[in-house]
């Protein structure tokens, strides 16, 4: 086992059994997570078949490097790993313009920058 293989993030963790957990209840509350800098809410999806090439590539990058990466990594060190959460149907609202939240269909957000999270009722 190598050492990215060794390694669980907590936060991550803890958000895929919340999810799972929504799942089991027929719960439709998304996520919002709180950074240093906005409110991110967003979808998260588990089931792989929903991420392809065509309607969500940023998706499908990260599945791909996660199970068969381009590039050789062949007796590489892996530095700044993180956990990262893979939203769609994101709604990005920064502290410093809460007035204007910006929307985007994907997005990644790396679990080091999170520093807390919430479910808010889907409308």
């Amino acid at each position: 086992m190598n050492n990215i293989e060794a390694v669980v993030d907590f936060k991550k963790l803890m958000a895929i059994e919340l999810q799972i957990n929504l799942g089991e209840l027929n719960c439709n509350a998304r996520f919002t997570f709180l950074t240093e800098s906005a409110f991110i809410e967003g979808e998260m999806n588990l089931k792989e078949s929903d991420y392809n090439e065509t309607t969500a590539p940023l998706g499908h990058s990260l599945m791909t490097a996660e199970k068969e990466p381009k590039l050789d990594t062949t007796g590489k060190d892996f530095i700044n790993i993180k956990a990262c959460f893979y939203l769609k149907d994101v709604k990005l609202t920064p502290f410093t313009n809460q007035d204007n939240p910006i929307h985007l269909k994907e997005f990644i957000l790396f679990s080091d920058h999170i520093l807390g999270v919430t479910l808010t009722e889907d409308n």
